[in-house]
């Protein structure tokens, strides 16, 4: 796979935006702290206790936090990295253990997504099991021409994909 070149925006009050998604991320994991996420230790919950203080967090100046969906956590893997998968100068102190996502597995509602961040992979894992969370929240939407770009996903998250036509693009 491709490395992708990510590009974040720490705003020094524990938050990045991806300027690539818009989405804007707590920097360190739950239960850590400071600018190196140094402080603290990395907390391991259950699915429904992350959603629960996702939902109760108020964290740089903002209240509305959440669990990210699959697509979103799978947004931050570093391919070219391992142990841990993703850019530890923006997320530094990262757990090389199972992240939550907020996305519940179709063939099972007992199970949700996660993603093991010492490589980088997915799988399913029952909501019972303690793991990671990292906290996402909208941000602001990507633009395109200034426009917002939208409608990417659909209300049950399913992936669209969609080809844009840029004035004066020859391609």
């Amino acid at each position: 796979m491709d490395h992708v070149n990510l590009a974040f925006e720490d705003h020094s009050n524990g938050a990045v935006t991806d300027l690539d998604t818009g989405l804007m991320w707590a920097k360190c994991s739950l239960g850590q702290s400071g600018d190196d996420c140094g402080t603290g230790e990395a907390s391991t919950v259950t699915w429904q206790a992350a959603l629960d203080q996702a939902e109760a967090a108020t964290l740089s100046g903002f209240e509305d936090w959440r669990v990210p969906t699959i697509k979103e956590l799978l947004s931050l893997v570093d391919y070219d990295a391992f142990e841990p998968a993703i850019d530890t100068q923006v997320f530094p102190q990262t757990g090389l253990g199972l992240y939550w996502s907020s996305s519940t597995t179709l063939n099972n509602p007992e199970f949700a997504w996660r993603v093991y961040f010492h490589y980088g992979y997915t799988g399913p894992e029952n909501k019972t099991t303690e793991n990671l969370v990292r906290f996402v929240r909208a941000g602001q939407t990507p633009l395109i021409n200034g426009e917002p770009l939208a409608g990417l996903a659909d209300a049950q998250d399913n992936f669209r994909l969609y080809t844009i036509a840029v004035p004066g693009d020859a391609s």
